[in-house]
């Protein structure tokens, strides 16, 4: 059953021993110790905290505001720093905040 030349599976797992990872050889790379470690940098700043959200109003409160706003800016032309400081005026008693 030998074959001229060749060799069976089983002389080959026989030749490889018991252990079959024997003959391979292991490439470990060396561990970093005190000596030669570099310190961690941070890759970004810390996030900034952001500022809390402007409360959000009812439609039924805001549909007034809602208004004012289209007829200051788009028909009466004024410049929005303009509409916010009105319209702020103007709905101060509901909590408006323009943002």
């Amino acid at each position: 059953m030998f074959h001229q030349g060749g060799s069976t599976a089983a002389q080959i797992s026989l030749s490889m021993g018991q252990n079959p990872t024997e003959g391979i050889q292991s490439h470990k790379l060396p561990i970093a110790d005190r000596t030669n470690s570099v310190p961690l940098q941070q890759m970004a700043p810390p996030p900034k905290p952001r500022k809390q959200k402007a409360p959000t109003l009812r439609r039924d409160k805001w549909e007034p505001v809602k208004a004012r706003v289209i007829e200051l800016h788009i028909s009466q032309n004024l410049p929005l720093p303009e509409v916010k400081k009105i319209v702020e005026e103007e709905f101060k008693s509901s909590g408006f905040t323009a943002t």
